[in-house]
C-alpha cells in the first residue's frame, strides 16, 4: 500500500521522540527504500552493481530530505523524498556517461504530442538528454508564476513517465506527478496540456521544434503559459487552439 503523507508525517513525529533506531524509524526508513529508492533506480533503467550504486544513493538522498525540518510539516514528504532520490539516480546516470548529457536532443514528451512516430523513451537515463530549449521554456514559467524547481521538477517527471504510443495528455501521468510533488492537479494538468497539446493543437514542445525559442512570442502561448498557474482563466487547451486558428487564418 501507498504510504499517505500522514502516515509519514506521523511516523517523523514518532522518530523525533524515540529516534532512528526505533520501531517507526525502522519502518520510515524502510518505506523510502521501498517505495521511493526501489522505485525510482528501477525506472531508470539500472541493473546489477549500477542499480546498487543508484539505489544506495537515492536511499540517502530520500532520508536526508525528510530529515529536514520542512518534512515534518510539508504538505506531501514523500513527494520531497521523490524529488530528491530522482535527482541522486540521474547524478548517477550523468557521472556514468562520458560527457555528460546530449545537449539539443528531444524530452520523451516528444512521443506523446500528436507525433507518435517518435522512438518511444522508457527509462530515465533517456531523460537526460535534454533539448536546449528547456531554459528558455522554465525561464518563462517561471515568470508566470511557478518556483523554478517545481516546475523543472514537473517537466522532468512527466517526461520520465510518458507513456507512449498513447498521444496528448492521456499518455503522461499528471494525476501521480501532482501527487509525488504535492501540487494541486489542475495545474500540473494545465502544464501537460500546454507541453503536448492535442491532437491538431501542438503544444509548445512540437512548437519549439518548429519556430525555436521564438515559439514563446506568440500572445497566445504567453497566455497559456499564464493560465498554469492561474485556475480562473482559460484553459491551454483553449488559447492554444486559439494560436493554431490564427495561423490557419
Amino acid at each position: 500500500m501507498e504510504p499517505t503523507p500522514a502516515m509519514i508525517r506521523s511516523l517523523l513525529v514518532q522518530v523525533d521522540v524515540l529516534g532512528w533506531e526505533s520501531p517507526a524509524g525502522r519502518e520510515l526508513v524502510a518505506t523510502l527504500r521501498r517505495h521511493v529508492a526501489k522505485p525510482v533506480v528501477r525506472h531508470a533503467g539500472l541493473v546489477g552493481p549500477a542499480a546498487d550504486q543508484a539505489e544506495a544513493s537515492a536511499w540517502g538522498a530520500a532520508w536526508d530530505a525528510v530529515r529536514r525540518p520542512a518534512a515534518r510539516t510539508a504538505e506531501n514528504p514523500m513527494g520531497m523524498a521523490w524529488v530528491a532520490a530522482r535527482r541522486a539516480v540521474l547524478a548517477e546516470l550523468q557521472a556514468a556517461r562520458p560527457g555528460g548529457p546530449e545537449p539539443g536532443a528531444w524530452l520523451p514528451l516528444e512521443s506523446v504530442a500528436e507525433v507518435t512516430e517518435q522512438p518511444a523513451v522508457t527509462h530515465a537515463a533517456e531523460a537526460m538528454r535534454l533539448p536546449e530549449w528547456l531554459p528558455a521554456l522554465v525561464d518563462a514559467l517561471v515568470q508566470a508564476g511557478w518556483a523554478r524547481a517545481q516546475v523543472t521538477d514537473a517537466i522532468l517527471l512527466l517526461a520520465d513517465h510518458a507513456e507512449p504510443p498513447r498521444a496528448g495528455v492521456s499518455g503522461l501521468r499528471w494525476r501521480w506527478v501532482a501527487m509525488r510533488l504535492g501540487l494541486p492537479e489542475w495545474q500540473v494538468r494545465r502544464l501537460a496540456v500546454l507541453l503536448v497539446g492535442r491532437p491538431g493543437v501542438p503544444g509548445v514542445v512540437l512548437r519549439f521544434r518548429e519556430a525555436g525559442t521564438g515559439a514563446l512570442d506568440h500572445p497566445a502561448v504567453v497566455a497559456a503559459l499564464r493560465a498554469t498557474t492561474r485556475r480562473w482563466a482559460a484553459s491551454p487547451q483553449a488559447l492554444l487552439d486559439g494560436a493554431e486558428g490564427e495561423a490557419c487564418a
